[in-house]
């Protein structure tokens, strides 16, 4: 069986006295190995396109409505969590934990584009590899959908771009699974409320902890050192010499 990622949460104070929970979540091993494998030649995504029928979803001005998809995409974000959060990293060691990204923006990550009408297969597959030749911003939570409008046929298409380490084999179909469902959907309810759980700040983090006790300790050595260095320069005896030439230490 796949042991489950850790997750850690602290409590931390916020403006008004209360106390909000700090959260995040390590990556697995495999999910560690897909984000360090990737470099500026070998992009660690997965992309998948589908093609559907654009008469339901046409907007006043005879394309694609987007705003309402984006909407209705937003009215399922809740059921994947993982898609509302970032990549950051632990001080010292530098290993990747998901936090909840306070910035989202839906607009970023669906975004809506043209072909040229009307667009046949050979374009929209050229469109495919444009948009998975780019590397996916490690700022943001990993995935793109891109919706794309001048399909011949009346249709659209939707092309899905997941990192690889977000959604692993039958994972990466997370996204759609919660979007598509067998009957038609004419009306959806409004998303729940979403507040992004605060990051853990340095302090709070078990390395970062540990940190800033040693760094505590650091400056008392100094401090210590440097009464001692004021102490010879006054002309007073130093602690650790012996009180007379006939008294060894």
């Amino acid at each position: 069986p796949t042991r489950a990622p850790r997750t850690e949460a602290y409590a931390v104070r916020v403006e008004d006295g209360e106390r909000a929970i700090a959260h995040y979540e390590r990556l697995s091993v495999a999910d560690q190995i897909f984000l360090g494998m990737e470099d500026h030649d070998a992009h660690m995504h997965v992309t998948g396109c589908l093609v559907f029928d654009a008469a339901p979803v046409r907007g006043a001005e005879g394309g694609v409505d987007f705003e309402r998809l984006c909407d209705y995409v937003e009215s399922r974000l809740h059921l994947v969590p993982r898609y509302r959060q970032r990549i950051a990293t632990i001080p010292v060691e530098n290993h990747p934990i998901w936090v909840d990204d306070a910035r989202f923006n839906l607009r970023y990550h669906v975004r809506h584009t043209h072909l040229p009408r009307p667009g046949d297969e050979r374009q929209l597959k050229r469109l495919i590899g444009r948009i998975t030749s780019q590397p996916l911003d490690r700022g943001k939570p990993l995935w793109e959908l891109w919706l794309v409008d001048g399909l011949e046929g009346d249709r659209f298409a939707v092309i899905a771009n997941v990192h690889h380490c977000m959604a692993d084999g039958l994972g990466s179909l997370e996204l759609l699974a919660a979007l598509l469902t067998p009957r038609p959907t004419k009306s959806f309810e409004p998303p729940p409320a979403w507040i992004p759980r605060p990051a853990p700040e340095r302090a709070q983090q078990p390395v970062g902890r540990t940190l800033a006790v040693l760094h505590e300790v650091d400056q008392r050595v100094e401090q210590r050192h440097g009464r001692r260095v004021a102490a010879r320069q006054a002309g007073a005896r130093d602690v650790d010499q012996p009180l007379s030439p006939r008294r060894e230490p």
